[in-house]
């Protein structure tokens, strides 16, 4: 049973640490593309991205995350209001993909 308690905690621990980095990444600059996360769904997700005056970076939505920008200042906070759980600046993806290293 301590060995079952122990390989939850573990796992619970090793999924939880990317969610933390991504709440504790900056906060998205104006103009800067931005990752927007939500559980709508990707065409919902693209609704909200054009209804905030915004448009999809690159060809493909992630089932939970999509790249977007905008031109017009706000477009986060108008993102946020509209639903989505976490819209942060997508330069933290190059961190992950050791891009900076």
């Amino acid at each position: 049973m301590q060995t079952g308690l122990t390989y939850l905690c573990l796992i619970a621990t090793m999924a939880a640490t990317p969610l933390l980095a991504l709440v504790m990444s900056a906060p998205a600059g104006e103009g800067a593309p931005v990752l927007v996360v939500s559980g709508s769904g990707a065409e919902a997700r693209l609704r909200l991205v054009a209804e905030a005056g915004g448009y999809p970076v690159g060809p493909v939505s992630a089932p939970m995350a999509t790249l977007a920008a905008s031109d017009q200042p706000g477009f986060a906070a108008r993102l946020e209001a509209a639903g989505a759980w976490f819209v942060l600046d997508a330069a933290f993806l190059s961190t992950i993909c050791g891009a900076n290293s």
